[in-house]
């Protein structure tokens, strides 16, 4: 068993390299994922775990990529030192955002996850999965991946075809329309601070299931 805010890292996290496709690099991770599951430690030192994951998750995750595109015309306005925070923090969200869709989908039962299609064009990828709900229904999880460094990464989440970054993207804009961009950052701050996410994290548990096998068809 691990808590569910490891397993909302873990999701994003990957550490086998650019060999694989796109679909494997996500169905490699999840086996990777069970062996952290299953390990003691995870139950009784769950901080260490996180922090383990966290850095494991910035080489699949391409958030440098993806906090631009989220910030907008905003961005070109920033500091390196302001670009920097932003990046640390906007992963965190995207951390917590992808935890909440899945522990409130799954309602701490096991994930159930099976790849149903992949389509590549150049250095873009598409890779389409579901994971079975708590009410039944199975619900797609697709990942917008893009080949750099030789290596395939997630830049997007679209969960019943809404983009993860798209939503960031519109939320922000809000923000920044009556806000300044201080505001948005001591904002972004208070959701993410550890104090929080441990205070107001979810209390089920949750592990992952690796055995269905879908279909995986590349161009």
């Amino acid at each position: 068993m691990v808590p569910a805010t490891i397993l909302g890292i873990l999701v994003l996290s990957c550490t086998r390299a650019s060999a694989l496709s796109p679909t494997d690099t996500l169905r490699e991770f999840f086996h990777q994922a069970v062996a952290v599951v299953d390990d003691p430690r995870t139950e009784t030192h769950p901080q260490e775990a996180r922090l383990k994951i966290r850095k494991m998750a910035g080489t699949v995750f391409d958030v440098r990529e993806a906090a631009p595109t989220a910030l907008g015309p905003h961005w070109k306005a920033r500091s390196p030192a302001e670009r920097e925070e932003f990046t640390l923090l906007f992963g965190r969200l995207l951390e917590q955002a992808y935890l909440n869709l899945i522990t409130s989908m799954i309602g701490g039962r096991r994930i159930d996850i099976r790849y149903e299609d992949e389509t590549t064009e150049g250095t873009a990828a598409l890779v389409r999965t579901t994971i079975q709900a708590k009410d039944g229904r199975s619900v797609p999880f697709d990942y917008r991946m893009t080949m750099r460094q030789g290596r395939w990464t997630v830049r997007d989440v679209i969960v019943e075809r809404v983009s993860l970054i798209d939503n960031y993207r519109a939320q922000f804009k809000r923000v920044l329309a009556s806000a300044p961009y201080s505001a948005l950052v001591a904002s972004m701050r208070s959701k993410t601070s550890e104090d929080r996410v441990v205070r107001a994290g979810p209390t089920e548990s949750a592990t992952v299931t690796v055995g269905r096998e879908g279909r995986s068809q590349a161009p």
